[in-house]
C-alpha cells in the first residue's frame, strides 16, 4: 500500500512499523491461533494476513488481548519480585539472629 493512501488501520499499521513493529503479523498470528476469539463477520473460516489485520473490529480485540496479556505478566512479575524480596528478607533474618 502506498504511504500516501489507505485507510484508518493503515495508518495504525504504518505507526506500529515505525517503532519496528510488525502489527500485521502480530494480529495474523494472534488471529491463527485464537480465531474463535474474533468476529465471524466476513465469513471467513480462518485468518486472512492480507486483511484481517486492517479491520477494526479485529484490531479492537487484538488490542484488548494484548493489554489483558500485559497486565497478566506485569502482575506475574510482582509476584516473583515479591517472593525474591522475600527470599532475601528471610536470608538476611536468618544471619542476623542465627
Amino acid at each position: 500500500m502506498p504511504a500516501d493512501t489507505g485507510v484508518c488501520t493503515d495508518e495504525i499499521i504504518r505507526s506500529y512499523r515505525a517503532l519496528a513493529v510488525d502489527l500485521q503479523k502480530e494480529v495474523h498470528e494472534d488471529m491463527a491461533k485464537n480465531f474463535s476469539a474474533y468476529p465471524r463477520r466476513w465469513g471467513r473460516t480462518q485468518a486472512d494476513s492480507n486483511i484481517d489485520h486492517r479491520r477494526v473490529p479485529n484490531l479492537m480485540i487484538f488490542f484488548n488481548a494484548m493489554e489483558k496479556r500485559c497486565r497478566s505478566r506485569i502482575r506475574q512479575m510482582t509476584m516473583h519480585r515479591a517472593i525474591w524480596l522475600l527470599g532475601i528478607w528471610v536470608g538476611a533474618y536468618r544471619t542476623l539472629v542465627l
